[in-house]
């Protein structure tokens, strides 16, 4: 995509994205990311969510959610190597409790949320696991969201730690009994620990997991010096005072150019978004996320409340095909063509019901008999994460009613892509 179209799709997401009216403030600390997804270039985090911009410079993904208010024992959000694949994920506390991959497509996400999130390395083969902590009882899953195993207790849990317990090198639960000091000890593989008691051993321990550092200050205070302009020589800085981004050049008295912004920068990214060679400037106000281009010329603004945005989803056919049909394989592969709708309703209306549904691939085998009435359908492979959504499609295709066959059963292959971008 070449500059000019860049900026006028990241200007239009911006009109269809913001919504400045009552002037909303956001309060809390901003931080920018350099991130890792092929989609999303960059990641910002702040006080009303996350916030994943495309390599358009326009909004890919934002999520908001009711946070945990317990801050000692909680974090509002987590960014490490949940999955073990040596690149970080989100994850999300509060209700509901998700993770997303790097791209901020949701891995999984538990509806009801929890009251406390402990990641812990519980469960050998996995990297990380998920502890969800809800009133009386501790579940498990692992990175993926596969559900491991729960322990219930008969008083309320106040919250637990993990740590090595029995120096076995994993990690093991000790949950704090509501109301009293007592401390139930869990082990890794979910059966209770004798030795529970009194006495808390996990006192003062923290996670440590590794996260990756946010966008240094530096780089809008004038610290770092930058190629901006494309010319060879990294002699460029940023910074900003009074409502002003400005653009320096090393032993330039006055700016290369100078953006009016709506408050105090609070963070800022220099970055080739798209991989085509030129940079563009991400700066964040309470309110706002700019994206700049390396001049200063254009310049898109979007609100950075993520829950200003709303889920667009998209279901399409990404390929249909249909054998021993004779002259009737263009009708057969047609017929599921025709409901590729009804298919898109699956997702769209689950997606609205439950902004935090899957995203991802299902590919399905339908066996048609001879007289074109379906036999069965095979679910072959499904990634979409949400037993929901496959559910309604394989329900779909159970109903299309295909041409006779060209003598004994028809096979009909079903590629279906559910995806969704926020606007």
């Amino acid at each position: 995509m070449n500059r000019g179209k860049r900026w006028l799709v990241g200007f239009v997401l911006g009109v269809l994205a913001a919504t400045f009216g009552a002037g909303t403030v956001l309060a809390g600390e901003a931080q920018i990311y350099d991130w890792h997804g092929d989609e999303a270039p960059v990641l910002i985090k702040n006080s009303s969510g996350v916030i994943l911009l495309g390599t358009d410079g326009g909004i890919l993904r934002a999520f908001s959610w009711r946070e945990n208010e317990d801050s000692e024992f909680d974090r509002a959000v987590r960014i490490t190597d949940v999955s073990g694949d040596n690149s970080a994920e989100i994850v999300g506390s509060g209700v509901p409790t998700f993770a997303l991959d790097a791209n901020g497509i949701p891995v999984f996400s538990l509806e009801e949320g929890c009251q406390q999130v402990v990641l812990a390395d519980l469960i050998r083969g996995t990297n990380l696991d998920v502890v969800c902590v809800r009133r009386d009882q501790v579940r498990v899953y692992t990175g993926d969201g596969q559900f491991a195993w729960s322990v219930g207790t008969s008083r309320g849990i106040d919250r637990c730690r993990a740590g090595d317990l029995t120096n076995d090198t994993n990690d093991e639960l000790e949950c704090k009994m509501r109301g009293a000091e007592r401390y139930l000890r869990i082990r890794a593989d979910g059966e209770t620990m004798t030795d529970s008691g009194e006495t808390e051993r996990l006192e003062g321990v923290t996670e440590s997991h590794p996260e990756p550092e946010p966008v240094a200050e530096a780089v809008w205070t004038g610290g770092e010096r930058f190629d901006i302009d494309g010319d060879g020589r990294a002699v460029e800085t940023i910074q900003a005072e009074e409502g002003v981004l400005m653009i320096r050049k090393d032993g330039g008295d006055e700016p290369l150019a100078t953006i009016d912004i709506d408050g105090d920068l609070l963070a800022a990214l220099i970055k080739d978004l798209d991989g085509e060679g030129d940079v563009s400037i991400v700066a964040i106000t309470a309110r706002s996320i700019y994206v700049i281009s390396d001049g200063g010329e254009e310049v898109a603004r979007i609100s950075a409340d993520a829950s200003d945005y709303r889920r667009v989803p998209h279901a399409e056919l990404s390929s249909v095909h249909a054998n021993n049909f004779g002259d009737e394989q263009q009708a057969a592969q047609q017929a599921v063509e025709d409901i590729q709708d009804r298919i898109a309703q699956c997702y769209a209306a689950r997606v609205r019901a439950h902004p935090y549904a899957g995203s991802g691939r299902q590919l399905l085998q339908v066996t048609v008999a001879e007289d074109g009435s379906v036999e069965r359908v095979m679910q072959r492979h499904a990634d979409v994460g949400d037993r929901e959504v496959e559910q309604c499609a394989r329900n779909a295709v159970e109903r299309v009613t295909f041409p006779a066959t060209a003598g004994g059963q028809g096979t009909v292959s079903v590629n279906i892509m559910f995806s969704f971008r926020d606007q």
